[in-house]
Order: structure tokens, then sequence, then C-alpha cells
């Protein structure tokens, strides 16, 4: 089904927030740093799909604020809990039929996802002869 829509933050917003954040101390340079080149990588790819500059594009589902949580928490924890300083993985799924968004309906993967994988190893599994269908890799796991 199609999400409610909320507020839509652009990366110049979402940056802020991080920056506050970094103000308070309660979070390490290194993760902020990285959280803020996810969300500039996620909003380089919303870019070129929509053929929008960078300062305009702006966030609808990972502009949400629990994506934003998700997000920042996942490398919170690699980076200040985990001590970790990159992140390797095998093959992404691609997957395949369709996602609602709040742009309505898009194939699987979505444009930004495919932009952000570039030159990254793809496989169309998780294993081709399986009935699974559907996004199995988003734009935020991509970035």
């Amino acid at each position: 089904g199609n999400k409610e829509e909320g507020p839509l933050r652009n990366l110049t917003e979402i940056v802020s927030v991080l920056e506050e954040a970094r103000d308070g101390g309660v979070i390490s340079n290194r993760a902020l740093d990285w959280a803020i080149e996810t969300f500039t990588v996620l909003g380089k790819a919303e870019a070129k799909t929509h053929g929008a500059s960078l300062e305009t594009v702006h966030f609808h589902e990972v502009g949400a604020i629990d994506s934003i949580v998700d997000i920042v928490g996942t490398i919170v924890a690699l980076v200040d809990c985990y001590s970790c300083g990159s992140v390797s993985c095998s093959a992404l799924p691609l997957g395949n039929g369709t996602v609602w968004t709040q742009h309505g309906l898009l194939p699987v993967p979505a444009f930004a996802t495919l932009q952000l994988l570039t030159d990254m190893p793809c496989c169309t599994g998780p294993i081709a002869a399986t009935p699974i269908t559907g996004e199995l890799v988003t734009p935020t796991a991509a970035a």
C-alpha cells in the first residue's frame, strides 16, 4: 500500500538536524560524517533520477523521521558501538516486480536504487528459481 505523505525534507534540513546532534556531543563526529555522506549519496541518486539539482530534491520515504532514525541509528551502532571502518557485503539481490511509493507504482529495483547500485556487484536473487518478488534492496540500503 501507499504510505501516508509526511513532511518533505531536503538534504539541507536533514544535515541541519544532524549538525545539531554534533553540537550536542551525543554522536561521534565520525558517525555524523558517515550519516551526512549517506544522505548526500541518496540525494545525488534522487537528483539524477528526477533530473533535478541536489538542492531542490525532497526526500519522501527517506525523509521521514523513522527513516532518518534507521539510517543514523545503524551508523551509530556500526561506528560508535562496533568501531567499523567500512561495511562490505555479497552481491545485492535486485528483486523484481513493482513497489508503491509516494511517486506511485514503480518498477523494482527503483530508479534511485539502480543509480546507487552502479558499479556494485548485484545478482538477480535471492534464488532465481524462487517465486519471491518485490523490493529486496531499497535506496536506503543501497546507500
